[in-house]
Parts: C-alpha cells; structure tokens; sequence
C-alpha cells in the first residue's frame, strides 16, 4: 500500500488566508480573497501551533512521535507530548458534527503538548492520540494508536470536516475488531 501522492497543477499558485467566513457546517459563506502564492507562505499565513508541514514532513513528526525516530527523539520524551495534561471538553466541539466511533458520553478527552488524546471508556488501551490542523483552504488529520502500532495522516484542500471524520474512522476499525491486528 505504502504513501501515494497525487499530482496536482503545479502552475497554480494560490493561497487562503485565514479570513474567510464560514457557516456551522464549514460550508464558506463568503469566498476567500485569491492572493498571489509567496515564496515566503508560512510567514505571510502561518499555522496556529507553528507547524508547516507536507505529506514528508508529517511522516517525520508521525515516526519521531510513535518512537520510531530515536536518533531524534527518545520515546520516554516523545510520549510526554501526548500525555494527557488537561482533561477537556474537545468532543462537545465536534458533538453531532462528527461520528465519533462511541458514544460521547462514554469518550474522555485530554490535551497534552500539542497533540489531543481520546479515550473510549469501553475501550482500554485503544486510546487515539491525533491533531488537526487548518489553515484557509487546508485541513489535516495526523493522529495513531500507540497500542495497535498505527497512524494516518490525511490533508486536503478544502474547508470540510473530512479529515476528521476519517481520522474517527481509522480508530472505529481498530475499537470494533475483536483481534488487536487489522
């Protein structure tokens, strides 16, 4: 299966910045300004948490963040970005927008260093660490099961829900199969 990437109009050179308006079902209601694409892009619309990242990029910080990397990061200091910190009340955010995989009212949500943590009360052990990222006209999900050993990465140019309804997908297949392999 591996990583694909799809190849795209490489003479396009555009950007949206974060000022455009949208309605509750992240539908744009009023169109973006088309601004000229600068050599300089993440310094004229940077990410909120500081991250500019692609498709490689977020392979990187997925490896470095499940262990993978320990030439860059040890383990013992990677998990104490995803260590929950602060419980919180993400899900009631995205409550009847997204499908989550159980009930919200059986879900416990944490933040820790930059990455958020789900965890199914039903479900020990399977907890999803993810962040999703946006900036105008983009929209990510990074997110893994330390326990089932597996992560997705997915990135889209649209103001949608997608990434994370699928990010909520990838972990309802590992919380219903009854082995931990899929």
């Amino acid at each position: 299966m591996g990583v694909q990437t799809l190849k795209m109009n490489s003479k396009l050179e555009i950007a949206f910045p974060h000022n455009t308006k949208m309605d509750k079902n992240a539908n744009v209601v009023t169109a973006p300004k088309l601004m000229p694409f600068p050599p300089c892009y993440p310094k004229s619309v940077p990410a909120a948490g500081g991250i500019f990242a692609s498709l490689n990029g977020l392979i990187e910080i997925l490896k470095i963040q499940m262990g993978h990397r320990p030439d860059i990061l040890s383990q013992e200091v990677a998990s104490q970005f995803s260590k929950p910190y602060i419980a919180t009340k993400y899900i009631e955010k995205w409550k009847g927008k997204i499908n989550f995989p159980v009930s919200v009212d059986r879900l416990e949500s944490y933040y820790g260093l930059g990455w958020r943590r789900l965890r199914s009360k039903d479900h020990k052990g399977k907890d999803l660490i993810f962040h999703g990222g946006f900036i105008g006209g983009i929209r990510t999900f990074i997110g893994y099961m330390p326990s089932q050993e597996s992560g997705i990465i997915i990135l889209v140019n649209q103001n949608t829900k997608f990434p994370m309804q699928q990010g909520m997908n990838f972990w309802r297949a590992f919380l219903e199969k009854k082995s931990n392999k899929i």
